[in-house]
């Protein structure tokens, strides 16, 4: 039997590790049977405290669902009275936080996290499964919109800035070093929560210089926050370009999917569809979770002959024209912050041939993880099963870009680049496209 608590995330990815797509339709794939021969005896005793309760609840999910069993007899089941040892000294959350984790790096796979209430993780974790599960549950939080750490950035340094958010609107940008939060200089993203409803002052560096932004954070749900930055994100480029010796201008669609989940495909296809005039994509799939499906990116291999555009008029001469299909050229960006099931998409894009990846290799985060909650203060992520696309692991290898573009500065100006590279190669795709079809009269994807 499955456990009501415990969700298979279908590819998520958050700080430190997140998860994939396991099936179309989210199943669970876990199953009582693997659960048979596992070490459920409790360690050596030790007096108990809170931290220690949270470390031996944490220990019981370990080996209850961790999916690789000679790890967890060879790593975990040889470490866990050390961790035990270390976590009753511990006289906090915070303090336990790093000693828990430590170990848990220790297993060498992804998708093993310990988070508390002090994280962005914890928060959008927690949102994602409660989607995932249509519990309808959701808490709304005063969501500032900027997450730093992970993938190779300072604990404290911007790694990226939802669009449409606060710290969006605000001008933080990619690479700030922020140096406190309301005054704090030893913050935690709770300290951004507790301000919600009032104004948060950030003081952050950029390149040597102390900045100050004002900001209202606004209330959201995590997971609902995510979801109305990739609509946010949606903008036209457009440039002049010389095809076939004459110049034109040429309309560009860029979409920011920062995860996965519950309602992406339907805003990927609704995004699209009203930019029907595009003449290519440039889908980002850096940074942010995972959570994402394979069909999420359907429209970008659907044949237009069984999708036929749809067209309705009202007696008002009002038009919907409704098209489920984006057969133009696409290209994807992605970084070391794709992962779990944007990598995925990742792997799909390239092998197929539909879009050409620019930027760096994937995390390489790619296995199926499970949410626990442990109390309302902290909770784990655990892999609970292994993953293969097309009979490959992707587990610690990722997926390579096409064109290898680094943000070796780790900033707004690297994370630009890479962007302005995807735009060359969208219009060199358009030209290649148009020239094709003049020449052969064949239509291009």
């Amino acid at each position: 039997m499955y456990s009501r608590n415990a969700v298979i995330l279908v590819a998520l990815s958050g700080l430190l590790s997140i998860a994939p797509a396991l099936a179309e339709k989210r199943k669970p794939v876990l199953d009582s049977t693997l659960l048979e021969k596992r070490d459920f005896r409790e360690p050596t005793s030790i007096l108990k405290n809170k931290e220690l309760a949270e470390a031996l609840a944490v220990d019981r999910q370990v080996r209850k669902l961790f999916f690789d069993q000679d790890k967890l007899k060879r790593i975990w089941l040889q470490n866990r009275d050390a961790m035990l040892k270390a976590t009753a000294q511990a006289k906090s959350t915070t303090v336990l936080k790093p000693i828990i984790n430590f170990y848990l790096s220790k297993l060498g796979t992804s998708h093993c996290l310990f988070t508390t209430d002090e994280d962005e993780s914890f928060y959008y974790l927690e949102s994602l499964f409660d989607s995932l599960q249509q519990k309808g549950n959701q808490k709304e939080y005063g969501l500032p919109g900027f997450v730093t750490g992970g993938a190779g950035f300072p604990e404290k340094t911007v790694r990226y800035v939802l669009a449409g958010s606060a710290a969006d609107k605000a001008g933080i940008e990619v690479g700030d070093e922020i140096t406190s939060v309301n005054g704090k200089t030893e913050y935690t993203y709770k300290d951004c929560l507790a301000a919600a409803g009032t104004e948060l002052t950030i003081t952050y560096k950029r390149q040597g210089l102390d900045k100050t932004a004002r900001l209202k954070p606004k209330q959201i749900d995590h997971f609902k926050a995510y979801l109305q930055a990739m609509e946010d994100s949606l903008k036209t480029i457009t440039r002049e370009v010389e095809i076939g010796g004459k110049k034109r201008e040429v309309t560009l669609t860029y979409i920011h999917m920062y995860s996965g989940g519950p309602q992406v495909r339907e805003t990927l296809e609704s995004l699209l569809n009203d930019r029907g005039a595009s003449d290519a994509l440039i889908l980002d799939l850096r940074d942010g979770y995972g959570g994402a499906s394979l069909t999420d990116i359907d429209c970008l291999f659907r044949n237009p002959a069984n999708y036929p555009v749809f067209e309705q008029r009202a007696a008002s001469g009002a038009k919907y024209v409704q098209n489920l299909c984006f057969t133009r050229p696409v290209v994807a960006l992605i970084n070391s912050g794709s992962r779990s099931g944007k990598e995925l998409l990742a792997y799909t894009l390239k092998k197929t041939g539909r879009a050409t990846l620019v930027g760096e290799c994937t995390a390489g985060y790619v296995v199926a993880g499970c949410f626990q909650k442990i109390d309302q203060h902290c909770a784990l992520y655990i892999a609970c099963a292994d993953c293969t696309i097309d009979g490959k692991r992707l587990e610690g290898v990722g997926v390579e870009p096409d064109i290898k573009i680094l943000n070796e500065s780790r900033d707004a100006k690297g994370y630009q680049n890479q962007l302005e590279v995807a735009i060359k190669e969208a219009l060199r795709l358009v030209a290649k496209s148009e020239t094709v079809d003049k020449s052969t009269g064949a239509g291009s994807q």
